[in-house]
């Protein structure tokens, strides 16, 4: 009887989790006091997006560490899509990210050289039961790839 019943924890416990995105080795939940600085945020039609500036880079390097943070005031999943303005080139685009989730380093497609890049982080609001998309917010940044 109590192994069955230690068995139904286990599984309804790993189930919860999951739907979490907890698994994700991505994408990490907050809980308490985040182990990072966060990003403030800016509400639009009852989504908080990031304030996501310009960001700096290694250059060659494929490893970036933009904070991407969905709040925990949505109700929605986030993902979020780094671009190069210029080409359409995709960089990064991450797993959907829970409320109270965030993502703290992301692995490029490929390393930038030196230089300025005018890039775009596309954050798509999807809803967590049909993964409808509900809305997608560009945000303009620049890449700053330095030596």
């Amino acid at each position: 009887m109590q192994l069955t019943c230690l068995c139904l924890v286990v599984a309804a416990v790993s189930i919860v989790l999951s739907k979490t995105g907890i698994f994700k080795p991505e994408i990490e939940i907050k809980d308490g006091q985040a182990p990072l600085a966060l990003p403030d945020f800016i509400e639009e039609s009852g989504i908080l997006y990031p304030i996501i500036e310009n960001v700096t880079l290694a250059a060659g390097e494929t490893k970036s560490e933009i904070i991407l943070h969905n709040h925990d005031g949505n109700t929605c999943n986030l993902t979020f899509e780094l671009i190069l303005t210029d080409t359409g080139e995709t960089l990064y685009l991450s797993e959907p990210v829970p409320p109270s989730g965030y993502i703290r380093e992301q692995k490029l497609t490929r390393g930038l050289p030196e230089g300025n890049y005018e890039a775009e982080i596309i954050i798509r609001a999807y809803d967590p039961e049909d993964q409808t998309e509900l809305r997608t917010k560009t945000v303009p940044i620049e890449l700053d790839v330095q030596p």
